[in-house]
C-alpha cells in the first residue's frame, strides 16, 4: 500500500522545472508548514549545518559503482519521501552489463537529523543469486550529506557487501550502496 501511494505521489507531484535539490535561505515558508500534507506525513523544516533550508525535490543521478547510471525522481511532502529510479540505457538481456534491477522505488520518512528511513522495492527481475524474496522489499537508510561547498548528496548507510536487509548473505547478490547526486 505504501509503495502504491509512493508511486502515485511521485507521478502526480512531478517536480517543476525549477525544482531541484538545493540549499536556500530559511526565510521562505515551506508547504509543509501550511498543513497541506498527505495522510501520514508530518510538517518538518529541513536545515543544513549552517541553517539553510534543504530541498530534495527533483531529479537525481546514481553515482555509485553501478555499471549504468540510474536516474531517480525524488519528491518530499513534509517528512515523507518518495522516489522512483530507472536505468537510463538498458543493456540487452544476457549481456555482461545487463542491469537486472532496471526500476526501483523508495518510500520513507526523513527526520530533522537528515536521515531517511524506509524501504526500497526492486520492480525489475531479480539477478541470479538474489534471495528469493517475493515481496522484493528491503529496508533502506539514507544519509543526506552536505559538503563544504553546499553540494547535497544522498548515501545509503551501509558498507558494500555487508550482511543486512539488502545483503542477507555476503556470498549472495548484494547491490552497491545507493549514492545519489542532484542533476544540474
Amino acid at each position: 500500500m505504501l509503495f502504491a501511494i509512493g508511486l502515485l505521489a511521485v507521478s502526480a507531484c512531478a517536480p517543476s522545472s525549477s525544482a531541484s535539490a538545493s540549499l536556500t535561505p530559511s526565510t521562505a515558508s515551506s508547504p509543509a508548514a501550511a498543513g497541506n500534507l498527505p495522510p501520514g506525513c508530518a510538517p518538518i523544516d529541513l536545515h543544513g549545518p549552517t541553517g539553510e533550508r534543504v530541498d530534495l525535490n527533483g531529479p537525481w543521478i546514481e553515482t555509485g559503482t553501478t555499471a549504468q547510471p540510474m536516474t531517480w525522481w525524488i519528491r518530499t511532502e513534509g517528512n515523507c519521501v518518495w522516489g522512483a529510479g530507472q536505468v537510463d540505457e538498458v543493456a540487452p538481456p544476457g549481456s555482461v552489463s545487463a542491469v537486472p534491477h532496471q526500476v526501483q522505488s523508495l518510500s520513507g520518512l526523513i527526520g530533522s537529523d537528515l536521515v531517511i528511513t524506509g524501504e526500497i522495492l526492486f520492480l525489475g527481475p531479480l539477478p541470479a543469486g538474489a534471495p528469493g524474496n517475493p515481496s522484493r522489499y528491503s529496508a533502506l537508510r539514507m544519509l543526506v550529506e552536505i559538503d563544504d561547498a553546499g553540494q547535497i548528496s544522498l548515501h545509503e548507510d551501509r558498507e558494500p557487501s555487508a550482511s543486512g536487509p539488502r545483503c542477507p548473505e555476503p556470498a549472495g547478490y548484494c547491490p552497491a550502496p545507493l549514492v545519489l547526486e542532484p542533476v544540474d
